[in-house]
């Protein structure tokens, strides 16, 4: 759950697949699946991942699409 936490945290908007690769990497496990991945991400608050996103919209820093997808 950790490295899903911290993946997500550098790159909070990645999909499904770009996070487990992430993950995989940074743990150097290659038996890890998405079922895992998306265990971790049921467990884990959106708190600390909202925060940074939006401290980059507020500071004008995210592309408008991806703005847009925040405020809605």
């Amino acid at each position: 759950m950790d490295a899903v936490l911290a993946a997500l945290l550098q790159t909070p908007v990645a999909g499904p697949t770009e996070l487990l690769a992430c993950v995989r990497q940074r743990l150097d496990r290659h038996d890890l699946s998405a079922a895992h991945s998306e265990s971790a991400l049921e467990q884990i608050s959106c708190v600390p991942v909202l925060r940074p996103l939006r401290r980059q919209l507020e500071a004008g820093q995210m592309h408008d699409q991806e703005a847009w997808r925040w405020t809605e």
